[in-house]
């Protein structure tokens, strides 16, 4: 704060301590921890960053590669404006194993801000109250590898993910020890999960996720070296440029 010292008609200004950070777009908003999550970046994406962003996914062994890198991209793009849509998309990845899953997984952390604006986890070690609880109201997408609908923690997690889609159906409850103090939760994240198992069983879940498939494939090593290089250019600041284009 400043301290105001009149001498005779004169005003002197004495900044004696800085108490909080003021928002840089909001000067009556401070903020009162650093903020988990990196805001949109004053330039926005141009149509040709998008156009080769999505050249880049198209490296990939789609099994309709006329459609599966764009539903990849509509995801990105929406799960980088994080609680603006009322309706939140959620994405399946599905590929045998050593069909490039896990690469697509790390080149969509790595787009939408690695630890700040996405949370990625293991889903085959997560618990349901584990992811909950991070989350707590918070609308970072998640990044689910190791997403097998046959595991035993799976089920918990699709119900979690259907609820966050259409957050207006209602809010989670959870009771507590004491038998006094519930909790309520209210998600609002959108999803990306990969496995090479993934069966939903029933139309509350399957109505909810675009599924895409990626094909394994032998590759040549100057293949792999392009579809590494054409990512480089591609980390937080361009997930931050893309979500002020679709603000």
């Amino acid at each position: 704060y400043e301290k105001l010292v009149f001498s005779n008609d004169n005003i002197e200004r004495h900044e004696l301590h800085k108490i909080a950070v003021t928002a840089s777009d909001d000067p009556f908003r401070y903020l009162s921890a650093t903020p988990h999550s990196i805001p949109p970046a004053e330039a926005p994406a141009c149509a040709d960053e998008g156009r080769q962003l999505q050249t880049a996914f198209e490296c990939f062994d789609w099994q309709r590669p006329d459609v599966d890198p764009k539903l990849l991209i509509g995801f990105i793009a929406c799960a980088t404006i994080f609680n603006v849509l009322d309706f939140r998309p959620h994405l399946a990845v599905t590929a045998e194993r050593g069909a490039g899953k896990s690469t697509l997984v790390r080149c969509v952390v790595n787009l939408l801000g690695r630890d700040t604006n996405c949370l990625h986890i293991e889903a085959d070690a997560t618990t349901e109250p584990g992811l909950r609880q991070t989350l707590g109201f918070d609308a970072l997408p998640v990044i689910a590898d190791e997403f097998e609908t046959n595991g035993p923690h799976v089920r918990a997690l699709l119900m979690l993910f259907r609820l966050a889609s259409n957050p207006s159906g209602g809010s989670i409850l959870k009771g507590s020890a004491d038998g006094k103090t519930p909790q309520g939760y209210t998600p609002r994240t959108c999803a990306l999960v990969a496995g090479i198992t993934i069966n939903f069983e029933n139309a509350a879940d399957a109505t909810r996720f675009a599924v895409v498939e990626i094909i394994k494939r032998p590759h040549r090593e100057e293949q792999r070296t392009a579809l590494k290089s054409s990512f480089e250019s591609y980390g937080a600041e361009a997930g931050a440029r893309l979500a002020r284009r679709m603000i």
